[in-house]
């Protein structure tokens, strides 16, 4: 088992993506659903969405995130825009 623990079970969401990890186009980048695992497009460790930051006003995604990861044994975290974040892709279990 690696630090992330079991995976989630996931529904398709009708066009082959899970629902709960689906990335919809917003206009200030990708929305991501919390304990999604994302990475920076620039490189860095996998990451997991603690927190969708949203408008005081109406509610709605800002296109911002609070991400946590570890650094060793550290639980770090940090606030990311949307388009600086990627999915990772779920890795299949190693069976022996």
């Amino acid at each position: 088992m690696n630090f992330r623990g079991e995976p989630p079970k996931y529904e398709e969401s009708g066009d082959g993506l899970p629902s709960s990890r689906k990335a919809h186009s917003l206009a200030q980048g990708k929305e991501f659903a919390v304990g999604t695992i994302v990475k920076l497009k620039s490189g860095g460790p996998d990451m997991t969405i603690k927190e969708v930051f949203t408008s005081f006003e109406d509610n709605k995604p800002t296109g911002d995130y609070k991400c946590q990861w570890f650094a060793g044994k550290k639980l770090e975290n940090g606030n990311f825009p949307g388009d600086s974040l990627e999915l990772v892709p779920l890795q299949p279990k190693a069976t022996k």
